[in-house]
């Protein structure tokens, strides 16, 4: 899980969905936020302050369901040129906030991909 967390918070710094550890529709979803935040010519630093297990369910040896609390703090930035370069001012901070989160995590050929992501509930606004 925390393989997948960090490559979410590596992929809305860089802008890249190369980064994340996630297939089908969750990467579909994740590719369509980075996509919006690349028009705004903004990225994102997402701090992960704690993860919390709520359950795990593993269906078969290839597919698991896992719930869990995570708390982040975000900050936002304006680039010009290349996003993740943080050498200027956030333009906003959120958090810290908590997001109850429910993975639907596959096997893929070298890790456990997310390929469905279900939020209870959302981010604050900026």
């Amino acid at each position: 899980m925390f393989s997948f967390q960090e490559s979410l918070a590596n992929a809305v710094w860089n802008l890249e969905p190369g980064y994340l550890a996630a297939s089908g529709p969750a990467l579909q979803q994740l590719t369509a936020d980075i996509d919006a935040l690349r028009a705004e010519k903004q990225y994102e630093g997402r701090q992960l302050l704690r993860s919390e297990f709520r359950s795990f369910d593993r269906q078969t040896a290839d597919r698991a369901v896992v719930t869990v609390r995570e708390t982040w703090l975000d900050k936002l930035y304006q680039f010009q040129d290349y996003p993740g370069g943080g050498d200027t001012e956030p333009l906003s901070e959120r958090g810290p906030y908590t997001l109850e989160v429910t993975y639907t995590l596959e096997r893929g050929e070298w890790q456990w991909l997310a390929t469905r992501i279900v939020y209870a509930n959302e981010p604050p606004a900026w």
